[in-house]
């Protein structure tokens, strides 16, 4: 029961912080507090509905913008360039990248060298914003007070010249921390929630694109994975002699899979380990496989090259729908069932869902969020959200 509540507990831990990050937070020097909100400069109320001591009070989702307290968020700022001082970047309402709170956040990694400071992605660390106000700070913290466009040795990392280069950026400790470490760092490489997720937006977004994405090509981070390449460029094909570190082959199942055990954080829901795992039944039946989380049970990833052991593993070697009694587990026709995502022996194990019998008691599986989505891990066969999955229909 404790690895498998630990192992829920951190796959949820970005929504916890998030939502925290949410609430109440106070204002340094101040004795008003202040958070992300709805905002805007047209808010409907007087101050008084939204604020719980007006005018001062405090800044919540659905606050006016006459709140003292929320004048000095982004999202109140007739520039949009506010900051709420409180050593927490909020970007989607109290802060840009231009703020001191944001000056390391991963979102504000990336850097177009157009001569236009963009603060939803441009932090003071890019050439572009180095004239802006509140990137005043990180020019001071540079050898003479004032930035050269190079970071020197005796340079901290708070100095605009030092930002964004790679020792202040990653740790290279090999672990990747998704709240410190943008998805370009080395160390990030073969994590699943940077290989895949690419917007293709011409932003390099440091919490969700790494390497493998075409939009971080430029990131000073993935000079060595480029050059890893045969002839030093990608091509769009993982070669048989080409490294993992390959753009290329990042994404590759061969470099991603093989781990004694399914990590949601490292193995695709394609590889064989994760055959059994409750982060991988999760289909979306759209023609598209997100190996994030959808495993070989799932239709839309057939196709995928780690998944056609399973498919030879049916009868005939071709799937028919129907899991029979001479098929094994490895037959994608099984593999959403209980019968093989669940152990069975009176103990909630590590990989089961909450549609298992072992599982169905704890406490973590009595709730039901319905929101259209079967969140296997949260929610048992009694949620209406996961009543018609097959595990819950056999």
């Amino acid at each position: 029961m404790v690895p498998s509540l630990i192992h829920r507990l951190s796959a949820l831990l970005v929504m916890a912080v998030t939502a925290t990050c949410l609430g109440t937070i106070d204002l340094t020097g101040s004795s008003t507090t202040a958070t992300g909100g709805a905002g805007g400069g047209s808010g409907g109320g007087d101050g008084g509905e939204h604020c719980s001591a007006p005018p001062e009070g405090t800044c919540d989702d659905e606050s006016d913008c006459v709140c003292d307290a929320c004048k000095v968020a982004a999202g109140c700022s007739p520039d949009g360039r506010g900051c709420v001082a409180n050593e927490l970047c909020m970007l989607d309402f109290e802060d840009t990248c231009l703020c001191s709170d944001c000056d390391h956040d991963v979102s504000c990694t990336s850097c177009h060298l157009d001569g236009n400071c963009d603060p939803a992605h441009e932090s003071c660390g890019c050439p572009d914003c180095s004239g802006e106000a509140t990137c005043d700070d990180n020019a001071y913290d540079c050898d003479g007070g004032s930035a050269d466009g190079f970071c020197d040795l005796t340079e901290s990392c708070e100095c605009s010249d030092c930002m964004l280069e790679p020792s202040c950026m990653c740790s290279d400790d090999g672990y990747c921390d998704a709240f410190y470490e943008p998805c370009a760092c080395d160390d990030c490489d073969l994590t699943v929630y940077c290989a895949y997720q690419c917007d293709l937006d011409g932003w390099c977004d440091g919490e969700e694109e790494g390497c493998a994405c075409a939009d971080c090509a430029d990131m000073v981070t993935c000079e060595d994975n480029l050059l890893s390449c045969d002839g030093g460029t990608p091509d769009g094909t993982c070669g048989p002699v080409e490294s993992c570190s390959c753009p290329d082959c990042i994404a590759a199942d061969l470099c991603l899979c093989g781990a004694a055990s399914c990590d949601y954080s490292s193995s695709p829901c394609t590889c064989g380990e994760c055959d059994a795992s409750y982060f991988c039944v999760g289909c979306n039946d759209d023609g598209e496989c997100d190996p994030i989380v959808e495993g070989c049970g799932c239709s839309d990833c057939a196709a995928n090259a780690s998944c056609q052991d399973n498919l030879i593993a049916c009868d005939g070697g071709t799937p028919d729908g129907s899991c029979s009694g001479t098929e094994t587990c490895a037959c994608v026709d099984c593999l959403l069932t209980t019968t093989c995502l669940c152990l069975n022996d009176n103990d909630c194990g590590l990989d089961e869902g909450c549609y298992c019998p072992d599982c169905v008691a704890e406490f973590y599986c009595t709730g039901c969020n319905h929101d259209g989505t079967c969140g296997s891990g949260v929610e048992g066969c009694s949620c209406d959200d996961c009543q018609d999955e097959p595990f819950c229909v056999e």
